[in-house]
C-alpha cells in the first residue's frame, strides 16, 4: 500500500489517502487489547461467583483524518467522495499502512469536520462483528508449522484432495480428534473441496455425502502444529490464514 499517512487506509479496495486529495488519516483507534466478556452467575453460599459463558466480542475501530480544501464547494465533494467510497451494503476488508493483514468490518457512523470549516478533523467508525485480523494464505499438506499466534485457530479457506475409488473419505485432525467424513460412491481422481460454506465433489455439491452423525463439520478447527491426515484420499492440501486478535 503506498500512501502519504503510516496509518494509511485501504477500504474496500481504495487506498482512501490517495484516493481524496488533501485527505489524510491521522489516527485509529480500536486496535489494541482485547478479551473475553463472560457471563456469570451468583451462588448463594459460595464465594465469588460463577463463569457461565465467556465470548470474545465485537471490535469496533474510530478513524480519525484530516481533510483540507480550497474552498466550501470543493470540501463537500470530497466529504460526499468519503461517504460514497465508505457506504457498503456488507462488511467488507479494510486494512491499515502500520500492520500486516486485513480485518472485515463496516461503518456504522461518522463524525463530521467542523462544519463552518475547509479544514478540519473528521472520524468515522468501522464496526467488526469478528475482531480478528487475518494474514497471508499459506498451504499445508497435512502438517502445521509452528505458527506466530498458537492460541488461536487458524481461518481455513479451503481443503482439497482426490478422492480413491471407494466408499468413504475422511479427513481427521490427529491433535484436536476431530474429522470430516464423507460416504458415497466415489471414483478414483475426483476433486473434493472443502470450505466453512460448502463441500464439493468436481464442481457439484457434495454436503448430502457428509456423515452428519460422526463428522466434526462445523467444528473442524486446525492449530498451530496439529497433523492433519487424509483416509480415502491424497494429495491433500489445506489453504490457511493466521490470525490474531
Amino acid at each position: 500500500m503506498r500512501a502519504k499517512s503510516r496509518c494509511a487506509i485501504e477500504f474496500d479496495g481504495i487506498i482512501i489517502d490517495n484516493e481524496i486529495k488533501d485527505y489524510m488519516t491521522i489516527n485509529v483507534e480500536g486496535r489494541q487489547l482485547l478479551t473475553h466478556t463472560l457471563d456469570t452467575a451468583e451462588i448463594a453460599g459460595r464465594v465469588g461467583d460463577v463463569i457461565t459463558a465467556a465470548k470474545v466480542p465485537a471490535r469496533d475501530i474510530k478513524v480519525y483524518f484530516l481533510l483540507k480544501a480550497g474552498r466550501n464547494k470543493e470540501f463537500l465533494k470530497k466529504i460526499k467522495r468519503l461517504t460514497e467510497i465508505l457506504y457498503t451494503q456488507k462488511e467488507v476488508k479494510f486494512r491499515f499502512n502500520d500492520e500486516e493483514g486485513y480485518r472485515i468490518g463496516q461503518v456504522t457512523s461518522f463524525e463530521d469536520p467542523p462544519y463552518d470549516q475547509n479544514t478540519g478533523i473528521g472520524s468515522y467508525t468501522i464496526h467488526c462483528s469478528n475482531p480478528f485480523i487475518y494474514f497471508e494464505e499459506r498451504e499445508s499438506s497435512g502438517k502445521m508449522p509452528r505458527l506466530k499466534y498458537r492460541k488461536y485457530p487458524v481461518k481455513i479457506e479451503s481443503i482439497t484432495a482426490k478422492l480413491n475409488a471407494g466408499s468413504k473419505a475422511i479427513v481427521r485432525n490427529v491433535n484436536q480428534g476431530t474429522k470430516i467424513i464423507l460416504n458415497g460412491n466415489f471414483t478414483a481422481g475426483q476433486e473434493l473441496i472443502i470450505t466453512d460454506e460448502a463441500i464439493n465433489i468436481n464442481g457439484q455439491n457434495a454436503l448430502t455425502m457428509l456423515d452428519y452423525v460422526e463428522s466434526d463439520y462445523h467444528d473442524f478447527k486446525v492449530y498451530s502444529e496439529d497433523e492433519i491426515v487424509a483416509e480415502g484420499l491424497s494429495d491433500l492440501k489445506i489453504k490457511y490464514r493466521e490470525r490474531a486478535l
